[in-house]
C-alpha cells in the first residue's frame, strides 16, 4: 500500500505513528440469512450413580471477604478537555494467592494484583465565538489501565464441617540402609562381623501435591473522586465572565471494594438417593 494512500488519513491517535500501515475497508457481507423463531428441544436423561455413600471432590469456600483498596492516579488525556462527559469502569483481578498456613490457622494472607480498565469520554474544544457565547468541539476518548496490588489478611470459615485450606507437606528424604557381613582377616576362627554394609545404600523420596487454591470475583464497587489538573482559560480575549476551563490532566481518588471468594477442591462424604 502506497504512502500517498496514507496521507489523507488521520492515524495521529494516541502515539500511532503516521508509518503504520492503513487498511481498506472489508467489503465482505452476510446475505440471505434465515432463522427460525423456535428451536426442538429434546430433554436428556442424565446418567446417576448407584445410591449410597460416596466420596466427592468439590469446591470447598474457604473465605468469602469484601477488600476495599485505595488508589490515587494521575492520567494525562490525549487533547485537552473542557469537560468529562462520561467514566465506564471495569474491574479485573490477575493474581489471588493465598498464602501456606499451618492447619490450625484461623486466618490466612491473601496476595491481590489486578487493574481497573477506565474508558474516559471528554469534550474538546475546536472554535470559541468571538464573544465566547458559543464552544465547538467534538468527542474524544482515552482508555487506560490502572494497576493496584497489595495483601489483605481473609478469616477462614470456621464450623464443624468447615475448615481452611489443607496442605500435605513434603517429608525429607529417608536413606535406606543394608546389613553386610565382613569377615575377619586376623582370626580366621572369628566369627563375622555384621553391619552396615558401605558398598550400597538407597534414598527415598516423597513428593506431596495439594490442590490449588483459587479465587472468584463476586462483584465490585469503585467509588472515585476526579480532579482537574492546571486548568487554563480556553481563551483570554472572551468575555471577562469567562468560567470556561480546558485542561490535560486529571488526578483520581479510587475506593476499590471487590468481593471474592477463595476456595480450595477437597473430598466430601456424601450420600446419594434416588
Amino acid at each position: 500500500m502506497s504512502n500517498e494512500h496514507c496521507e489523507d488519513r488521520d492515524d495521529n491517535l494516541c502515539g500511532c505513528s503516521q508509518q503504520e500501515e492503513c487498511h481498506d475497508s472489508c467489503n465482505a457481507k452476510v446475505i440471505n440469512t434465515h432463522t427460525q423463531t423456535e428451536f426442538l428441544a429434546t430433554p436428556v436423561v442424565p446418567t446417576l450413580i448407584p445410591a449410597g455413600a460416596f466420596v466427592g471432590k468439590i469446591p470447598i469456600v474457604l473465605a468469602e471477604t469484601s477488600i476495599t483498596i485505595p488508589v490515587i492516579s494521575n492520567i494525562k488525556l490525549e487533547k485537552r478537555a473542557l469537560e468529562i462527559k462520561q467514566i465506564n469502569k471495569n474491574v479485573y483481578v490477575t493474581q489471588c494467592h493465598l498464602m501456606e498456613t499451618p492447619p490450625e490457622a484461623s486466618s490466612g494472607t491473601l496476595f491481590i494484583e489486578g487493574f481497573v480498565r477506565k474508558n474516559i469520554q471528554y469534550a474538546t474544544v475546536s472554535c470559541v465565538s468571538e464573544n465566547g457565547q458559543t464552544i465547538s468541539g467534538g468527542i474524544n476518548h482515552t482508555t487506560v489501565r490502572i494497576p493496584f496490588r497489595g495483601t489483605a489478611t481473609v478469616e477462614f470459615l470456621r464450623r464443624p464441617v468447615l475448615r481452611g485450606p489443607i496442605f500435605n507437606t513434603t517429608p525429607p528424604a529417608d536413606s535406606v540402609e543394608f546389613l553386610g557381613e565382613f569377615s575377619n582377616n586376623k582370626d580366621i576362627c572369628a566369627e563375622p562381623v555384621m553391619g552396615l554394609n558401605p558398598c550400597q545404600k538407597g534414598f527415598v523420596h516423597t513428593e506431596n501435591f495439594n490442590e490449588p487454591i483459587f479465587c472468584e470475583l463476586i462483584g465490585a464497587v469503585i467509588k472515585e473522586d476526579d480532579f482537574q489538573k492546571c486548568p487554563r482559560p480556553i481563551s483570554s480575549s472572551c468575555c471577562e465572565n469567562n468560567i470556561e476551563r480546558t485542561f490535560k490532566t486529571l488526578e483520581e481518588k479510587m475506593l476499590i471494594t471487590i468481593t471474592l471468594k477463595v476456595l480450595q477442591k477437597q473430598q466430601v462424604g456424601l450420600t446419594a438417593i434416588l
